[in-house]
């Protein structure tokens, strides 16, 4: 794992996509594509600790992100400091794309600019004990996915619907 948030994958893919908001002129389309939770969970370890209560083993430092079957008989603490470490990497991803974002809202054009955030496919963790995509069985935790969109010009609220990836566009 990082010593430093600084030293993360997530956190030099966001100093990247800075960096490319700042040349980017517009009008036009600025993608931007980061592996987030499928490259290595190099999140200090401290943001995988404050997930851990009192009496919870030590949560565990792996860095490449699992991806396997669980056995019937698995140990639930095993999953339990998988869970952890998966909560760490999405806090590190979490405060990175807040970081970005505040930068984003200084740009010239972030008031006229359609933002979408979102993600190919969700992380299972032991349900149907799957951990990560290891058989890409098409479960809700692998189709789940996070899906933010800030409107130019409107007020931040939620909408109160579902939606499916096909209508995004």
């Amino acid at each position: 794992s990082a010593d430093s948030v600084e030293a993360t994958g997530i956190f030099q893919f966001f100093e990247a996509a800075r960096l490319a908001v700042e040349q980017f002129a517009g009008p036009g389309l600025l993608w931007l594509h980061g592996r987030a939770l499928a490259g290595a969970w190099d999140a200090p370890l401290e943001l995988r600790y404050q997930f851990a209560d009192e009496l919870d083993p030590e949560p565990p430092s792996f860095v490449e992100p699992p991806n396997r079957w669980l056995s019937a008989a698995h140990d639930p603490d095993e999953l339990l400091g998988m869970v952890q470490a998966y909560a760490g990497q999405v806090a590190l991803a979490d405060m990175c794309l807040g970081a970005w974002l505040e930068a984003f809202e200084n740009h010239p054009l972030a008031r006229e600019t359609l933002l979408v955030v979102t993600s190919p496919r969700g992380y299972p963790l032991g349900e149907h004990r799957r951990v990560g995509p290891c058989d890409e069985a098409l479960y809700g935790e692998l189709l789940h996915v996070p899906l933010l969109v800030r409107v130019p010009e409107q007020d931040a609220g939620r909408w109160q619907r579902l939606v499916q990836p096909r209508q995004l566009p």
